[in-house]
């Protein structure tokens, strides 16, 4: 635990941009989603809200038309997903997360998620992810039902060459940063 945690202080020490360049980082990434097969495929996207020192995947909203996307939230120590019209919808929740309101008829089974895009603090070129320590996705990602395709959402600076990984931790299935395209 201690080698993660020393990892995710290095990191956040270097997350120290400047409004205007986290923007143009967030653009460079987010195209770089978007040409991509698997998000023109993708009928049914599971976004996060990005917190001040992660990538602003939110732009991709603008190349969303006739896709469905959802948002994950908390609920007790799982994972659920949710539907939502726009960013607007969601709420602040606790942690200084957004998250869409738990509304029944919103829900999103996971088997029907083609596309996830996955925040963490750290990754390797071979898909390894660090996260902020719940598991609250690695549990997502292991459930049977869920097959979509993994991408790992950073900047560049998130990259390591390896990481302190354990049996639970799940691998996506590539890693994009505004400089690179990694595994897959």
């Amino acid at each position: 635990m201690t080698a993660k945690m020393d990892v995710r202080n290095t990191v956040r020490a270097h997350l120290q941009f400047t409004p205007a360049e986290r923007l143009e980082k967030s653009e460079r990434l987010c195209a770089a989603i978007l040409r991509r097969p698997t998000w023109s495929r993708a009928q049914t996207i599971a976004f996060f809200a990005p917190q001040p020192q992660e990538p602003d995947i939110e732009i991709l909203w603008k190349s969303s038309a006739g896709k469905s996307i959802c948002y994950p939230r908390v609920c007790e120590q799982e994972l659920q997903l949710f539907q939502v019209r726009t960013p607007a919808d969601l709420l602040p929740s606790r942690w200084s997360l957004r998250e869409p309101a738990p509304i029944a008829a919103n829900a999103v089974s996971l088997d029907k998620i083609d596309l996830i895009l996955v925040p963490g603090i750290a990754f390797t070129s071979a898909g390894d992810r660090l996260g902020r320590g719940g598991g609250f996705y690695d549990r997502l990602l292991a459930h049977p039902h869920f097959r979509a395709t993994k991408i790992g959402v950073c900047f560049a600076v998130q990259l390591f060459p390896e990481l302190p990984h354990e049996a639970h931790d799940i691998r996506v299935d590539c890693v994009i940063t505004e400089a690179t395209v990694a595994a897959e």
